[in-house]
């Protein structure tokens, strides 16, 4: 066998053993695919503690709420046999102990065992789902059949509360090795208590907030490489108000040509703008009325 077997009994137990390795869901943070939400600072600051993990909210409840609902969809559309190992219980790779992986379900089937992952989706995000599921849950799949060493598995998602969809995958092994030396080297920065590389992504920015909320009366010396920061922004700063004030140019001489009229019509058909009416509620400001320019399908 590939992997060993840990079992806790709380959510408490099974957050604390994940602290020792990277599970398959943190895969995406690492490979920068969820920059909004998470990144591979942000995941680090969690795994040497000094930031808690990530609080269960709304969506998350109502995930694991629907994750019986869903696999019994899946099991009846399928008539493939699932087996529940628990929420808490953790597979290890017995070849990389530093990558684990919690099961949705597994799949008994004559081709072998498989892995089930089980997401739900607000309708908004539907066309994430038109053709394969999106990149961050293929990523934290094939870490999970990394972790197992299996070769197949199924990723069912129900989107808007009544739209199931599945999809079969076969294992990846071009992808895994890659991905596995990915995982070692962040594992190392956690092992050797050297943060990754600062990025730009939303999860990094407001870690680093929150890590320096507090102010001293004090002054740094910058790095070396910081002046060519410094030049970079002042760069960045310049091109950001030219475009601004091209769009600004652009936008008022489409706003004089649509005049008084709900909608512009671009030539050939090729789209049209929409010069909207819209009003602040009362209670929040005074009222008042404006028009609004986007463009439209």
């Amino acid at each position: 066998m590939t992997y060993s077997v840990e079992t806790y009994t709380s959510r408490e137990e099974w957050l604390e053993a994940r602290r020792g390795g990277i599970g398959a869901s943190d895969v995406a943070a690492i490979l920068g695919l969820i920059p909004k939400w998470s990144s591979p600072y942000k995941l680090w600051r969690q795994r040497m503690g000094y930031e808690a993990a990530t609080v269960e909210n709304e969506a998350m409840e109502w995930g694991l709420r629907l994750e019986p609902v869903i696999a019994d969809k899946y099991a009846q559309a399928t008539g493939r046999k699932l087996v529940d190992r628990g929420r808490y219980t953790i597979l290890r790779s017995v070849e990389h102990p530093f990558m684990t992986c919690t099961l949705d379900r597994e799949i008994e089937s004559e081709r072998g065992p498989g892995d089930l992952e089980i997401k739900t989706a607000d309708a908004f995000h539907a066309d994430e789902w038109d053709v394969t599921p999106p990149k961050r849950y293929q990523a934290q799949f094939q870490a999970q059949l990394a972790v197992t060493g299996w070769g197949w598995g199924s990723l069912a998602v129900l989107i808007g509360g009544r739209n199931f969809r599945y999809w079969d995958i076969e294992r990846d092994q071009k992808t895994i090795p890659g991905l596995i030396e990915v995982c070692r080297r962040f594992w190392e920065c956690v092992q050797n208590g050297t943060p990754p590389p600062i990025d730009s992504s939303e999860a990094t920015a407001k870690a680093l907030r929150e890590q320096y909320a507090t102010q001293e009366d004090t002054t740094v010396e910058l790095p070396p490489e910081s002046a060519a920061w410094d030049y970079e922004l002042a760069l960045i700063g310049g091109q950001i108000k030219a475009l601004k004030d091209r769009e600004t140019g652009l936008k008022n001489k489409l706003i004089a040509s649509i005049g008084r009229a709900s909608y512009g019509l671009l030539p050939g058909g090729a789209g049209r703008y929409q010069f909207k009416l819209k009003r602040t509620p009362s209670f929040t400001v005074a009222e008042k009325s404006f028009r609004e320019l986007r463009r439209v399908k």
